[in-house]
């Protein structure tokens, strides 16, 4: 259950519940002790990244990075352990501020020859 403050209380100011909202706890407002309003933080949209993912004939170990993004390279033996290697890899590196891509994914050639 959240907490619950309620409306009339002198002390309770809006912006001090929204910045705990914003550190992700669910606040719940009453009135003469009555739940009537919640304030719950907003998640951020999902970002989504292409990954460029590659198996190893030898090994069938599966390598996955992120085109344009230094350091975002890693690699699992099933596609599931991948992936999650990817997000933790991409996430980190969000943490620590915006990404910055040195190139651009522009897609997949085929090349016939």
């Amino acid at each position: 259950m959240p907490p619950v403050f309620d409306i009339a209380e002198p002390a309770i100011r809006l912006s001090t519940l929204v910045e705990r909202a914003e550190r992700g706890e669910d606040i719940a407002i009453s009135r003469d002790g009555v739940p009537c309003a919640r304030i719950v933080p907003i998640r951020p949209p999902v970002r989504r990244f292409t990954a460029i993912v590659e198996r190893y004939p030898d090994s069938g170990v599966y390598v996955g990075y992120i085109p344009g993004l230094a350091g975002a390279r890693t690699q699992g033996e099933i596609l599931d352990e991948l992936n999650a290697k990817l997000i933790e890899t991409v996430s980190l590196r969000l943490e620590q501020g915006e990404l910055a891509f040195e190139t651009e994914f522009a897609g997949i050639l085929t090349v016939r020859i």
